[in-house]
């Protein structure tokens, strides 16, 4: 039972940690900050944070967009499975 509850967790972790790294590094002052560079509104980012929003392919494209992250490196970094060619990548 606590490995169901330890993933989740784990993986809210892991995109915090994501997070926290992406706004020191392009020295964003804040989330709101981040929210803006995203093109989402601030609730986006801290729903995210929280573990109500996954990490969409949505997101994983804007985060592409703003900051030229390749989608496989964050995937990788997250704990996401890679696409599979036909499998739902594009």
């Amino acid at each position: 039972m606590t490995s169901t509850n330890a993933q989740p967790q784990e993986q809210n972790q892991k995109v915090n940690d994501f997070l926290d790294a992406l706004i020191l590094d392009r020295k964003l002052k804040n989330d709101a900050a981040l929210s803006r560079a995203l093109g989402v509104a601030p609730p986006v980012v801290s729903k995210t944070r929280a573990g109500v929003l996954g990490m969409t392919p949505t997101m994983l494209l804007r985060f592409h967009d703003a900051f030229g992250v390749q989608v496989s490196a964050m995937r990788a970094e997250l704990g996401l499975a890679p696409l599979v060619a036909g499998h739902g990548a594009m």
